[in-house]
């Protein structure tokens, strides 16, 4: 309800209240009623004196109000907008408007036109803003205005409408090279209004509004002068509007590119230089890249830069990449040009290059030691162009092994020490290594005894200093020789030289010049020709030989009697006692003398017999045991052991006493030893029986 209406509510309430109490208040005239006392119960009132009679107060007069009009609105009023403003651009837009006396009929009015409005109480109304109304900035007026009966317009309230934030979503391009030209700039995004820029950096380019979402612009040359990262964003002018978000844009260096390099190669170890790189895309901060590791650069210019090379990044050969890193944004590193890392040409030392400068023809493998300079791991020393298998010993000192097959015979070796590529390459001159042939020695031959009457036999030379060229003799006889090696030769010896037993064949090896010579005849240079040797127990192949029989104390035969004596038909006594035979075969080629003795125990307690049989077998017979040769020694005097122990019975024949039996080449003799008592502690049996050719 308005407030007019309020107001002209309580005047009416007033008046009919005056005029109710003034009929109710004794100053009023009575009616016919009151004049007439048959009318109501009692008696009239007392009269009052005239002097006390007053007079009624007057009826107050009013006019009755004119009948209210039940459309007529009150004026109304606007309090608020909600929203304020509104945004260029924006679509339809709906506020809320609030206030009082707001009718149904009520309109919301925008700088005085109608809007579409929705009433939802007296104190609030919407309305819809039409997007062609946000289409520029401005401060338009909004007003309520209710239609008559009564109403009117209410005072106005200013709707804002203001430019937009605007928002980047991207650039292109999103980045330049260093050093560009004027680039033309596209930004995309929303919210672009008229007079919208672009700010790169700190920088406002010159900007064309396409639409809400692009703008275009040119970044100029100036602005793109070194690599860096700037960011961009977008100013709407006011009111409203500001800055957008920021988005970066690059500013790449180039990629170097590497044309050539001076120099393009050193040796290995080669002292500290300066290197030049030639290309393209140099920048301030652009680096050499020398076989990986970053090098203190200075840029000369857009096309060229120079760096100093240490030595240490010299010290091993090959070839190595250089290139030239950019820095970032953008940049890298560029394409490599091989730089070589050479091996300088090997050296030989002036004096004694090589050692050992001579060595004789059918030596083993022998080292070589070679003194020089730029030796490396990886040097190879040749020998007469072929590579050997070398070692840096130090390094000014190279080893290598020259086979038994380069040293087989006489000659000249040539040297070279090669150096490995890059570079490298052989000496330039060659050092020799004499090969001749030395004295050979003969240290076996095997075997060295053949048999009587043996065919063809093959037989092997052992030695020392044997070449391919040496020749053999088999006592005056030349043979025909096969070279293994420098420690091995063999011939056959033939049937005819194998006729005579007990005989020796000298052999002998020499070696031609240069050097060489003969070998010397020694007892293991001589193959001796046996005797048939069945059955033999000992061949004397050496004079002054002595072998010691270790014997059993068996077979049982009879005794001799005591003392022995002259063979043959020495007598024998029917006690029996243990014996042994010995067959003794002169194996040399000439005569020897056969020595038998008994070794006895120092307790001179030794007793023994002792006998010669000048036949090849053993005696089968009693009449076989007499037939000795000699003499039975029993000891005594004459026929004594050099080892009796002490004792007088202790038997010997030797070639000293005059008991030694003189054998021929090939000859035979048996050797009969017999104790005298052994089951008498009294006497004692021989330890040993030991035989010599003499």
């Amino acid at each position: 309800m308005s407030l007019h209406r309020l107001s002209s509510f309580f005047v009416g309430v007033v008046a009919a209240f005056v005029l109710l109490v003034a009929a109710c208040s004794g100053g009023t005239e009575p009616g016919p009623e009151a004049a007439n006392p048959d009318a109501g119960g009692g008696p009239p009132p007392a009269q009052q004196p005239d002097a006390a009679k007053k007079d009624p107060p007057p009826r107050p007069i009013t006019d009755k109000p004119p009948p209210e009009e039940p459309d007529k609105a009150e004026e109304p009023v606007l309090a608020s907008i909600a929203p304020e403003k509104g945004i260029v651009g924006s679509a339809d837009l709906t506020i809320v408007v609030k206030g009082s006396d707001f009718e149904p009929r009520s309109v919301v009015q925008l700088d005085g036109a109608d809007l579409p409005t929705s009433f939802t109480s007296a104190t609030e109304l919407q309305a819809t803003i039409p997007s062609a109304k946000l289409a520029a900035v401005g401060r338009p007026s909004v007003t309520v205005h209710t239609s008559a009966p009564g109403g009117g317009t209410s005072k106005d309230l200013v709707f804002a409408i203001e430019n937009p934030k605007p928002a980047l979503t991207a650039l292109a391009p999103l980045a330049a090279l260093a050093g560009a030209g004027n680039t033309p700039f596209t930004v995309t995004g929303s919210g672009f209004v008229a007079g919208a820029k672009i700010h790169f950096g700190t920088a406002e380019l010159a900007t064309t509004v396409k639409s809400a979402t692009e703008l275009e612009a040119t970044i100029p040359q100036a602005l793109l002068s070194a690599s860096t990262s700037v960011l961009v964003k977008v100013l709407n002018p006011v009111p409203g509007g500001g800055a957008s978000n920021e988005i970066a844009f690059t500013i790449t260096n180039p990629s170097a590119t590497v044309t050539s390099i001076t120099p393009d190669n050193k040796a290995i170890n080669a002292a500290t230089f300066e290197l030049t790189v030639n290309g393209t895309g140099f920048v301030p901060g652009s680096g050499i890249v020398f076989n990986g590791a970053p090098l203190t650069t200075t840029l000369v210019a857009g096309n060229q830069l120079r760096a100093s090379v240490p030595q240490a990044a010299l010290a091993a050969p090959g070839e190595v990449p250089v290139a030239v890193s950019n820095p970032p944004p953008g940049g890298g590193v560029s394409n490599p040009v091989a730089f070589k890392v050479l091996y300088p040409t090997p050296l030989f030392a002036t004096v004694s290059p090589v050692a050992p400068s001579t060595i004789p023809a059918g030596s083993g493998p022998t080292e070589i030691t070679v003194t020089g300079s730029r030796f490396f791991e990886q040097s190879v020393i040749t020998i007469d162009d072929a590579p050997a298998v070398t070692t840096l010993a130090e390094p000014t000192k190279l080893k290598a092994t020259i086979t038994a097959a380069q040293l087989a015979t006489a000659g000249t070796l040539k040297i070279k020490v090669v150096n490995p590529e890059p570079g490298g390459g052989p000496t330039t001159a060659t050092k020799d290594v004499s090969v001749t042939n030395g004295k050979p020695t003969i240290n076996a031959v095997n075997p060295s005894a053949i048999a009587l009457g043996s065919p063809d036999t093959p037989l092997t030379i052992l030695g020392a200093g044997f070449v391919a060229t040496s020749t053999v003799k088999l006592g005056t006889t030349s043979v025909p020789a096969t070279y293994v090696d420098g420690s091995r030769l063999t011939v056959v010896v033939p049937a005819s030289m194998l006729q005579n037993g007990g005989t020796s064949i000298n052999v002998t090896v020499t070696n031609p010049t240069p050097g060489g010579g003969t070998s010397t005849v020694t007892p293991e240079s001589k193959i001796l020709v046996q005797c048939e040797s069945t059955g033999v127990h000992v061949h004397m192949d050496t004079a002054t030989h002595t072998r010691t029989i270790d014997w059993a104390l068996s077979p049982q035969l009879t005794r001799w009697a005591a003392q022995g004596g002259q063979c043959p038909n020495v007598p024998f006594i029917p006690a029996e006692q243990p014996s042994h035979y010995v067959i003794v075969q002169n194996a040399t080629a000439g005569n020897l003398t056969l020595s038998a003795w008994a070794e006895c125990a120092d307790d001179g307690k030794g007793d023994a017999f002792l006998a010669f049989y000048k036949q090849a077998t053993e005696p089968a017979t009693e009449a076989e045991r007499k037939a000795c040769t000699g003499v039975v020694s029993e000891g005594g005097s004459t026929y004594k052991s050099p080892e009796s122990g002490g004792s007088a019975f202790c038997p010997g024949l030797t070639k000293g006493n005059g008991g030694g039996l003189v054998l021929k080449a090939c000859e035979r003799a048996v050797v009969q030893i017999q104790t005298f008592r052994h089951e008498d502690a009294a006497y004692s049996s021989p330890l040993s029986l030991k035989i010599k050719g003499e």
